[in-house]
């Protein structure tokens, strides 16, 4: 049902005409999700509690978030068929992002995270001034994804330290300062 055959353009989307909506016959069907859950642990085997999982998707789509329980689970409902990173972070360990090719129920998932690691750095310019307030995030691939969320200001000399990075960190590819 459209009003327009502009409307045609869009592949996939369910799209309604307005009158659709002001006489109530519009109905929207949603396709039941798929379920990712599972425990985090340390490599101990003990659970890490309230840690942060976070569903890194597009940029055109909003991340989804959760934490762990006490016994380290957690579980993400209605998720699309799709290739998922989820991003794992808990104060004292190193965060980790592990890609998922989801496709059906994945109730089992267990994630183990390392001890944190130490990252230092330095921001400067082309100078070799330091910059002050400068805030470092931290992001891998071609792309600079950002698959955390920690970002870091730097200090009165340019410095900036990150107490819970991950063992092998990833590529800084870039800053920015605020005055």
């Amino acid at each position: 049902m459209t009003d327009s055959p502009e409307m045609r353009r869009y592949v996939g989307v369910n799209r309604f005409a307005v009158s659709a909506f002001l006489d109530g016959s519009a109905a929207m069907v949603l396709k039941p999700g798929m379920l990712v859950a599972g425990n985090v642990f340390d490599r101990k085997g003990q659970p890490i509690p309230n840690a942060l999982i976070r569903q890194n998707r597009s940029s055109a789509e909003l991340d989804f978030t959760t934490h762990t329980a006490h016994d380290g689970r957690f579980s993400f409902h209605n998720v699309k068929a799709d290739n998922v990173m989820l991003a794992i972070e808990a104060d004292g360990f190193a965060p980790q992002e592990i890609s998922l090719n989801v496709t059906g129920d994945l109730p089992h998932l267990r994630v183990d995270l390392d001890s944190e690691a130490l990252l230092r750095g330095t921001v400067v310019d082309q100078s070799g001034a330091p910059i002050t307030n400068a805030t470092v995030a931290f992001a891998t691939g071609e792309r600079a994804r950002v698959p955390f969320q920690k970002r870091i200001r730097t200090d009165d000399t340019g410095r900036f330290e990150w107490s819970s990075a991950p063992t092998v960190p990833p590529g800084i590819h870039g800053y920015s300062a605020r005055v």
